[in-house]
Order: C-alpha cells, then structure tokens, then sequence
C-alpha cells in the first residue's frame, strides 16, 4: 500500500483511521478524535448522510476555509463543491454509505493563475455502534515538502480538477484496487 500515497500526511491519516477498525469493521465516529490527528484538522471535513439523500458540511477545516474564503458548514456538499463534477461526487459518497468503502484519490488542482496544487483527498467512512455510516471524514491532504496549505481562490475562480489515480479501499477485507478513472 505504500505506492499509494505520495504525501506522509495522508499517509498518516489513513493508518489513524485504519487503526480505528475493530477486526475489520468500521472504525466509529466517536473514536475518531481531533485531538490524535491535530496536523491534519485544517484540511478535513466531516460530511452527514441525510435521510433524503443530500450530504451536509458538518464541520470545515480552517486550512479549507482559508482557501475558499467562506464558512461552508451545514451546507450541500452540492452547493460547494468548486471544480468537482457533482456525478462524481454523488456516486463515491453513495458507494461509501452503501458499502463502506474508503475512496484515496490523487489529483491535480490547476488554478486560473498558472499555478497547479498536487493534493491526496481521502474520503473515510465512521459509523456508529449499529454499522450505519453517520459520518464521512474526508481531507484534501497537499502533496508539497514546503508544508504549504491549498491557495486562495475564490468561487469565481477557474479550477480544473484533474484525477489522476483512485484507489478504493475496503476495511473488511483488507482490498485495496486501483479504480479506472476516465
């Protein structure tokens, strides 16, 4: 699994919440603490599954927040999703809720002014006693030596978000599988 990450931190990341797991079930949302993992709170967002199925912003990480400028909590991930196809989106959060799967994908963020932001994004699954996904930690982890936080932009701003590997990963059995992305 190490050819998977090229960022320590997401690597980090993924092995807190992988160790979170009990014989392969779900790690639970009340075992996931900010305060084991406090490096990476900046850039993570926990997401709600809603009984009519939207998913909401439950909590946004200070480093996103200074990136977009804008509190997004308690809001549409739909609403907010900058340079992200929707279809997309909507498909991995319903295969996480659905089955449990974990999503690490690598991507390019190229912004109108030139610049392009490697980032590892992490979708990671918590559930409570019962098995039900209640929450959906995931972060934008950047893949950078220089500990810089994703740029500013604003929702006006170009973003062309290009995927470049996703791997989808399964905590029962341990699978991880490199996922076809077009």
């Amino acid at each position: 699994m190490e050819d998977v990450f090229e960022s320590d931190g997401a690597r980090k990341l993924f092995s807190y919440w992988k160790g979170l797991s009990n014989g392969g079930s779900l790690p639970l949302r009340k075992d996931f603490d900010p305060v084991d993992i406090p490096e990476f709170l900046r850039f993570i967002t926990m997401i709600k599954p809603e009984a009519d199925g939207d998913f909401t912003v439950a909590l946004f990480g200070t480093g996103l927040l200074q990136s977009i400028g804008h509190e997004i909590t308690g809001k549409s991930v739909f609403d907010e999703s900058i340079g992200f196809d929707h279809n997309v989106i909507r498909f991995v959060l319903n295969d996480i809720v659905a089955n449990g799967t974990c999503f690490i994908t690598l991507r390019d963020c190229d912004l109108s002014d030139g610049s392009t932001w490697r980032v590892h994004g992490l979708t990671l699954p918590l559930a409570d006693e019962s098995g039900k996904i209640v929450r959906i930690a995931t972060a934008f982890i950047p893949v950078t030596t220089d500990g810089r936080i994703l740029p500013n932009y604003d929702r006006n701003d170009e973003v062309d978000t290009r995927i470049l590997k996703v791997h989808r990963y399964e905590i029962a059995t341990d699978t991880l599988t490199l996922v076809p992305y077009p």
